[in-house]
């Protein structure tokens, strides 16, 4: 299991890296606010998800 949490972690933190770069093409406001507010929720999922992997080496 701590394998599916370390790989959602890495895929979720490459999604939001690779948002905040499509950000910065961005052409408009909206466009630029909508590609932060998404690449900051998937970085907070990698944040999630790499404690959950850690209460599982604890628990163990």
């Amino acid at each position: 299991m701590k394998t599916f949490w370390t790989i959602l972690t890495f895929a979720l933190a490459a999604l939001a890296v690779g948002g905040l770069m499509n950000a910065q093409k961005a052409a408009d406001g909206p466009s630029l606010v909508g590609d932060v507010v998404i690449a900051g929720a998937l970085g907070l999922g990698a944040a999630a998800s790499w404690r959950k992997r850690k209460a599982l080496d604890t628990s163990a």
